[in-house]
């Protein structure tokens, strides 16, 4: 059984922060705490296993962190033994006035026994070739089967089957293979307006039929006339209509080749994996500027230390680790002189800005998500 004083290399604490989303109070806390030695010379009474003197409960960080340790360990925990730890959980957070936690990571905790039980449940749905999915398993073979046969089903037939598999690897937190070629299948991407009427424009010279080809043109003008973004429903029509021409035009044997790509290429070539990522690893601050985190991470404590003064380099920073979600809440509330100074320091750590994620003028953002789901 895996508890906070017996986790000497704080394995759990990753764990606990993914689950429960750790308070900022708890990334401050010192990791000194959990020193055997130290919680050797607590009395019985701050544990909330008194006779195991396990779960430490001495601060309101360590009611915490004990309480997460507890609750993923639940099914290791006699019933009887659970209702006793919880009840003197429960009196600790009052005492430390975090009920508000307490029943946040209690809800999650629930939540999360939910989710786990539904993926014990069979979930069945039938996909074209008449397989049915009832597994992780399932869902992969779906997913492979899908992509090597987009050549052979309707963009529509195919767009739907797509978004409904990762719903359910989403649901079911299943890693799916090919899984940026299913959201471009699904329609769950953007791409530049101009990239796409100019690709338009290149599809309608390799067909042979000049009916066909004149009226590819002719889409393209029509839509070069109107001041679109990435973002209007009317791409979709546009990936259906292209979907459509190469099956009268004869493409679909290039495109079978790989020698044209595929109209959900063509109209969605950057999926919401790729912004995700892109968008979850930058951060802007007040002068403008954007830097990815992953770099800001190889600068030093000591050197946040000096540009911002010890108290701020600490928020960075939890247990000595660079805190990329703490950098992304503190760095963007700079005064513009302090951004300025801290880029001045980056240029000379040979850390230079990064270029944002646009489309048209666009910032492709997590708030443009639900457009999609």
């Amino acid at each position: 059984m895996l508890t906070p004083e017996n986790d000497t290399l704080k394995l759990g604490l990753n764990q606990l922060n993914k689950a429960y989303d750790m308070p900022m109070y708890v990334k401050k806390a010192n990791i000194d705490d959990f020193d055997p030695e130290y919680l050797d010379t607590l009395d019985d009474n701050v544990f909330a296993d008194k006779e195991r003197r396990a779960y430490p409960c001495h601060t309101k960080a360590a009611t915490w962190v004990s309480l997460g340790y507890f609750l993923q360990d639940l099914d290791n925990i006699p019933e009887g033994q659970r209702e006793k730890l919880l009840d003197r959980f429960e009196k600790r957070a009052a005492y430390f006035n975090m009920m508000d936690d307490y029943a946040d990571m209690l809800e999650k905790t629930i939540m999360q026994e939910k989710q786990a039980e539904a993926q014990k449940i069979a979930h069945k749905t039938l996909t074209d070739q008449g397989g049915i999915i009832e597994s992780e398993e399932d869902l992969i073979k779906a997913a492979n089967w899908l992509v090597s046969q987009r050549n052979n089903l309707p963009l529509q037939r195919r767009s739907a089957m797509a978004a409904k598999l990762i719903k359910q690897a989403d649901n079911f937190h299943v890693k799916l293979p090919y899984r940026e070629t299913l959201e471009q299948t699904a329609g769950f991407g953007v791409n530049d307006p101009n990239s796409i009427i100019s690709s338009i424009r290149t599809r309608s010279t390799l067909v042979k039929n000049a009916e066909y080809a004149e009226a590819l043109s002719q889409l393209a003008d029509r839509l070069s006339r109107f001041s679109l973004s990435p973002f209007d429903a009317i791409w979709t029509k546009v990936a259906y209509a292209i979907d459509d021409f190469d099956k009268m035009t004869g493409l679909m044997a290039a495109r079978e080749s790989g020698r044209v790509p595929m109209p959900e290429e063509v109209v969605f070539s950057i999926p919401e994996t790729t912004i995700k990522e892109a968008s979850e690893d930058t951060v802007e601050l007040q002068n403008g500027n954007v830097y990815q985190l992953s770099k800001l991470a190889t600068l030093s404590r000591e050197k946040y230390a000096d540009i911002f003064g010890v108290e701020l380099a600490d928020s960075l920073f939890m247990h000595n680790l660079f805190d990329k979600e703490a950098a992304a809440e503190v760095l963007p509330t700079l005064p513009r002189i302090d951004a300025n100074v801290f880029s001045d320091m980056l240029n000379e750590e040979g850390i230079e800005p990064a270029t944002k994620i646009k489309t048209a003028g666009y910032s492709l953002t997590k708030t443009l998500f639900p457009n999609w789901n």
